[in-house]
């Protein structure tokens, strides 16, 4: 007799043997821009942390657009944000990132975390639905857009970064 479990939940892929290492950084250059593509992990404080870290020796001006969480995720008032809490997003506060773009259902937990870290508070920009943060970039005002991602934003991020490229080939810079 096969074995239920499996037949019924059948065999996944781990992440990691899937996912790019966290020293990978994904770019592509359209127009004048460069859009980078950095990869984090979900509620994964020490990943993130690095990411930071790389965006923030960066040196040309850029936008960081926030999305390593679970999109899909049900969020309850009785869950564990700490691992928001354990990255140093102080790295974030480096006078090149002039924006810091926070996307979907934990938006607003990663603004406070930005706050509490000494970013300006005119730099944080908010998305809670994912349709509106390509439009809260301001392309004059940086060379580089930064995404930090996790494996279950992909798809998320491919909307944002479709309409940004949209909006760089057409010469935008609001």
């Amino acid at each position: 007799m096969k074995n239920p479990l499996k037949n019924l939940f059948g065999k996944k892929e781990k992440i990691s043997e899937q996912w790019p290492s966290e020293e990978k950084v994904d770019r592509e250059v359209i127009g004048q821009w460069n859009i980078l593509t950095f990869y984090s992990m979900e509620k994964d404080p020490k990943r993130s942390e690095t990411v930071f870290k790389m965006i923030a020796e960066e040196s040309e001006d850029c936008t960081v657009i926030l999305m390593d969480y679970n999109q899909r995720e049900q969020i309850q008032g009785s869950e564990n944000v700490g691992f928001i809490y354990d990255a140093e997003y102080e790295y974030l506060c480096r006078s090149h990132i002039k924006q810091v773009i926070t996307v979907g259902k934990r938006c607003y937990d990663y603004k406070m975390r930005c706050l509490l870290a000494g970013v300006q508070k005119e730099r944080i920009n908010t998305a809670f639905q994912t349709n509106d943060a390509a439009e809260l970039v301001k392309l004059s005002d940086v060379k580089n857009i930064c995404f930090v991602m996790s494996p279950s934003t992909r798809f998320e991020v491919e909307q944002i970064r479709t309409k940004l490229t949209v909006r760089m080939k057409k010469g935008e810079d609001e």
